[in-house]
């Protein structure tokens, strides 16, 4: 197969994603991903000189907060108005198109997520495969809305990828250096969210597929292999170390209680629910059957026909198979981990095609179902994306909701903002209280964070605005609001307070 060809099918796949990214509000006040509002808050505090971990709770690695915060600052023109002062803009056209930094910072990291498993799959198997693969997960479940969220899911993924490509590569005179190179990346991915350690069976299988010389002995070849995933996690752990050390001066390793705590450490409080009320929903896998199907059907097709039952035919179904147990029983479960079974499935879908092509190319009825699949999944991935971007496109954003305007007249008059829905503190430009920027699920379900310990940190801090759903939960902040705070504004979806020193300074 000519190299041209190879570069084309590429290119190619980068532009329709690229185009169907653009197609997303990514310039708009709009909270793509569930996440946005907490990456956001992080990444802004940090930029205000507040400290990870010691001041920001946080329970994730840092690189991907502290490039953000670097991007932010660079797009802002050398930071952002302190708190307390006024914007020299108005809200309303700042803050708007600040947010498409942090999210075509994350689009970038989809296209190499995109080329990094292209060039993987076709040095392990073809170019029809890889293209094959790369569209069907561009067009996956949830994959497109990722891609254009300030999340960090996405980034950690294509980082892990990008290692993943680099071992597939045969080049005996410098596999030591791909290795080293391999591993500093995977650190890098750890770095950015550990979640990348469940790609790390994917690792040793690809590193067992490539790494042997073809007519090596068998003892030869497992030495050799050991080696190569031994070389591997030592780099990969030096440039965690490395990353960790130079950036944040081994912050997160210093306080990794954090994050330990919020995912492994068992409920102690049932205020909200538990973990146990989020498991993984097995039939995603039917509503993504144009996937499903035929990696269901070439996994059978493997296990009974052995002349196509190769290593590198069977790397994604391990894969597959790997993250499927880790997901499928691992709780909670959250709908944007999705993209961990996205892409392997991506890929066992378009092994599945390509062999079950070359095993049944002259059967007439088979070609036929082929023909009836193709158009169906055509059909059904076409209806997918556009309700995906339809939705997006059409949903309630931020600056059309009065209340940003109202919390815009306060903004002279108070330095912090107490919110449950932190994405209003990005697009207000007035910061949450560093301790407070972060409280999800996990965090309350451990006991590290719980209503009344809410209630007791606002109160001592006293922001000047708090804003709240306008909904039927109960309040913690009920007393403090009543004693110290005035209503100055309501909607079917907020509740505006301001603090009864700053309620009747703005002119209206």
């Amino acid at each position: 197969m000519p190299k041209w060809l190879s570069r084309v099918c590429l290119a190619l796949l980068l532009s329709c994603f690229l185009i169907l990214v653009s197609l997303l509000p990514l310039g708009t006040a709009i909270q793509i991903g569930g996440d946005e509002g907490y990456e956001l808050a992080k990444a802004t505090l940090c930029l205000r000189g507040f400290k990870l971990y010691t001041e920001i709770w946080n329970d994730q690695p840092p690189l991907h907060t502290l490039l953000n915060k670097q991007l932010l600052k660079l797009t802002a023109g050398g930071g952002i108005p302190a708190a307390g002062e006024a914007a020299e803009i108005p809200v309303q056209s700042q803050h708007y198109e600040r947010i498409l930094w942090p999210r075509l910072f994350t689009v970038a990291f989809g296209a190499l997520l995109i080329a990094a498993l292209f060039l993987t799959i076709e040095k392990l198997s073809a170019v029809w495969t890889a293209t094959l693969a790369c569209a069907i997960l561009i067009a996956s479940p949830g994959v497109l809305g990722l891609a254009a969220s300030c999340m960090l899911e996405l980034p950690a993924l294509s980082l892990a990828v990008g290692a993943l490509c680099l071992l597939a590569v045969r080049r005996s005179h410098c596999s030591h250096a791909l290795t080293a190179l391999a591993g500093v990346v995977f650190g890098l991915s750890l770095l950015t969210k550990l979640i990348s350690l469940t790609l790390f069976p994917a690792v040793v299988a690809a590193a067992c597929v490539v790494s042997p010389p073809p007519h090596a002995s068998r003892q030869l070849k497992l030495l050799e292999t050991g080696k190569r995933v031994f070389y591997f996690a030592v780099y990969a752990f030096l440039s965690f170390l490395a990353a960790d050390l130079i950036l944040e001066k081994g912050a997160y390793l210093t306080h990794f209680h954090q994050s330990w705590t919020s995912h492994f450490a068992p409920s102690v409080s049932s205020e909200y629910g538990s973990a146990a009320e989020h498991p993984f929903p097995w039939t995603v896998l039917l509503k993504h059957w144009d996937a499903t199907l035929p990696a269901t059907l070439g996994l059978g097709f493997l296990v009974f026909n052995r002349k196509f039952r190769t290593s590198n035919a069977l790397l994604p179904f391990l894969w597959l198979g790997a993250s499927l147990v880790i997901f499928g029983f691992h709780k909670p479960w959250w709908s944007y981990y999705y993209i961990h079974i996205a892409v392997p499935l991506a890929w066992c879908a378009a092994t599945s095609i390509v062999l079950l092509q070359k095993a049944v190319k002259r059967d007439r009825i088979v070609v036929g179902c082929v023909f009836a699949y193709a158009a169906a999944s055509l059909f059904w991935t076409g209806s997918r994306l556009y309700l995906q971007i339809a939705n997006a496109r059409n949903s309630p954003q931020t600056f059309s909701s009065p209340v940003l305007t109202e919390m815009a007249r306060y903004r002279p008059f108070t330095e912090l903002l107490y919110t449950d829905d932190p994405i209003y503190s990005f697009h207000a430009d007035i910061p949450l209280p560093p301790n407070l920027a972060v409280i999800m699920l996990k965090r309350l379900w451990s006991g590290e964070m719980t209503n009344d310990k809410i209630a007791a940190e606002v109160a001592t801090l006293k922001p000047g605005l708090i804003l709240l759903g306008n909904d039927s939960r109960s309040n913690p902040l009920k007393n403090l609001l009543e004693s110290q705070y005035n209503l100055v504004y309501v909607d079917d979806a907020h509740r505006l307070y301001a603090h009864k020193s700053i309620a009747s300074k703005p002119s209206f």
